[in-house]
């Protein structure tokens, strides 16, 4: 049972070195994205990384329908309740003296997550800062725009402030969590399920690859960054497991790591 504990709880001490580390990459790649001198590599990347996938969509009328249904609203829903399912997964895969333990886990990052999709991602970035730039799907000529070929359901394939993205935003958030926290097989499927939440609006065009890469991935791995890799996420969780098991019938105290 210890070891189990020890692979899947989070930090308790500060790892400065991991911290600073994702600091410069986020610094380097947002210094090149903004500055004049380099933003013209990022530019010749979305453009390439947009027509190649993008161009996808002439397969067929099958191939479009099933990016344009991924792209709807509705989808959300679907996608939440994968997001909730991994999450169920991750607390049941523990032993029974640990669920209490992972679901507070759970909890700290729908917490966090909430707060780094609000108040930075919308609130801070896209309200505040204001940062404008048309989608790809509004510069490149050759755009195969999914709203002109399939009238019948409402999709998102263009914006005038697509950076950072909001859902790219959410689905890095859900990714790098439960690659962080999961088994070897949750790592894999999460990383998969990841990179599918953020395929359907970058191949329809209302994203630029480093909308996501630059925008979201930067939002996503500071603040993740600071959380995971220090005592933060640990304290809080154990916190709320504390808390919980005053309510519950099991007087066991062993449940909850301690913090030597």
């Amino acid at each position: 049972m210890q070891r189990s504990l020890q692979a899947d709880k989070f930090s308790k001490e500060w790892n400065f070195q991991k911290i600073f580390s994702i600091q410069l990459v986020i610094a380097f790649a947002l210094c090149t994205f903004f500055s004049p001198l380099t933003h013209h590599f990022w530019e010749a990347v979305d453009i390439f990384i947009f027509k190649t996938i993008n161009s996808t969509l002439a397969w067929g009328h099958g191939w479009q329908t099933f990016w344009a249904m991924a792209n709807h609203k509705m989808a959300d829903w679907i996608e939440d309740v994968v997001i909730l399912a991994f999450a169920v997964i991750y607390v049941r895969s523990g032993q029974k003296e640990e669920r209490l333990y992972r679901s507070s886990q759970i909890l700290f990052f729908v917490i966090y997550s909430a707060f780094i999709i609000f108040f930075v991602n919308k609130t801070l970035i896209r309200d505040y800062l204001s940062i404008n730039r048309d989608s790809p799907s509004l510069i490149v000529r050759e755009t195969i725009k999914l709203s002109e070929h399939i009238s019948w359901l409402k999709i998102k394939d263009e914006s005038h402030k697509s950076f950072p993205g909001d859902h790219a935003t959410t689905a890095l958030l859900f990714g790098s969590t439960f690659i962080y926290l999961g088994s070897k097989k949750m790592k894999i499927c999460a990383g998969i399920y990841m990179v599918f939440l953020i395929l359907p609006r970058m191949i329809l065009g209302a994203h630029w690859f480093s909308d996501v890469v630059v925008g979201s991935g930067s939002i996503v791995f500071f603040f993740l960054a600071w959380a995971y890799l220090s005592p933060l996420a640990y304290i809080i969780s154990k916190g709320f497991a504390r808390f919980f098991s005053l309510f519950s019938f099991s007087k066991k105290t062993d449940q909850i790591p301690s913090a030597s």
